[in-house]
């Protein structure tokens, strides 16, 4: 899961996955949608403002240690029965949009056991209906999987450290005490 806040003097801008929350919350920022860009337009005056709804949306804004320490959960999908759509760190891990269609699985969500019922809801409302699934869902920040209520015991293990969000948070710590030291003289 790649998050990715970059600023400029004029601009802040927020690259992320999809999250059916994260648009009405950017407009209520003032943040604008750039298609070509993929990404999230704000001033830059509410770079911080990004960072927290970054946080809150995502567990993580991509600078923080958070973004490294990675694990992969494995979630009961039984108990989302009647919804049409579950999300854990801010993406869609499964979701069913027509009734008879198969419910989709999320990127780097896999089905570890278990199955769907080939149809379930109506045709305005599909659900995600009575199943036996066991996914696993590969990628998700600690902060986040425990902030949605995952314990420790459904950490099936832990991803290896994601060194370029390391190294780029490191590249621009360094920017920024530059900056500070031009600042102080």
């Amino acid at each position: 899961m790649n998050i990715i806040i970059t600023t400029s003097p004029t601009a802040a801008t927020l690259s992320a996955p999809y999250n059916p929350g994260l648009a009405s919350r950017a407009k209520e920022l003032g943040g604008r949608w750039k298609p070509e860009a993929k990404c999230w337009v704000f001033a830059s005056l509410d770079e911080q403002r990004v960072r927290e709804l970054a946080r809150e949306m995502f567990g993580t804004d991509g600078t923080d240690a958070a973004a490294a320490d990675l694990v992969a959960v494995r979630v009961d999908a039984s108990q989302y029965a009647n919804h049409r759509s579950v999300t854990l760190a801010g993406r869609i891990i499964l979701e069913r949009r027509m009734r008879d269609e198969e419910p989709r699985l999320g990127q780097e969500v896999i089905l570890v056991s278990g199955s769907f019922r080939r149809s379930s809801g109506s045709m305005g409302y599909p659900t995600i209906g009575e199943n036996s699934a066991v996914r696993e869902v590969r990628g998700v920040p600690r902060v986040a999987a425990l902030a949605a209520g995952h314990e420790q015991d459904e950490f099936v293990e832990q991803v290896v450290p994601n060194t370029t969000a390391l190294m780029d948070e490191q590249l621009r710590l360094r920017a920024r005490l530059a900056a500070i030291d031009v600042l102080l003289g």
